[in-house]
């Protein structure tokens, strides 16, 4: 396999040292998976970023407002939209400030708890989404073109599982 290991693997010379460094608790091969994971998940967030910004929207908002559009009519608190998006609340709270600055989210009182807001994409927002997702999607198509439907399956399946076992070694 041709890899460009500048871009997805950790250099050999620094695999090599963390072998000397931890000769009983280092898998080379998990490590380099693991790391290669991250890496591309970065490349992958800002390749989005790069093709959503004619709409003004990095791949952190765009992934904000996609949520909330799946969720136009019913809205959603601060805590549901945090915990679809997998980030803090102060993080969360930042960016919906933002999004409601730029007119794109609304805030009302949440009719089931008056403690919280409830958050939905204003038209504005909803127009923003659905023009960036057909580029957006376009752009995946054109990024995963090369790989089948199996392969596409086979990923998710073993991210998916990492994933699951990411959360049972935090749980």
């Amino acid at each position: 396999m041709d890899v460009d290991q500048a871009n997805v693997l950790i250099p050999p010379a620094h695999v090599a040292q963390s072998r000397r460094d931890f000769p009983d608790a280092y898998d080379a091969e998990r490590i380099q998976v693991f790391h290669a994971v991250r890496a591309l998940a970065q490349r992958m967030n800002d390749a989005t970023t790069g093709w959503l910004a004619p709409f003004g929207l990095s791949a952190s908002k765009f992934n904000y407002l996609v949520i909330l559009y799946a969720r136009r009519e019913a809205g959603l608190t601060a805590n549901e939209l945090g915990a679809l998006v997998h980030t803090v609340s102060g993080t969360v709270t930042s960016m919906i400030d933002s999004l409601v600055r730029e007119g794109l989210v609304s805030r009302s009182q949440n009719p089931r708890d008056g403690r919280s807001s409830l958050l939905r994409l204003t038209p504005k927002g909803a127009r923003v989404v659905r023009n960036a997702a057909t580029a957006h999607h376009e752009q995946v198509e054109h990024v995963l073109a090369s790989f089948s439907g199996t392969d596409c399956a086979t990923l998710l399946g073993l991210i998916v599982r990492a994933g699951n076992a990411l959360h049972a070694a935090n749980a």
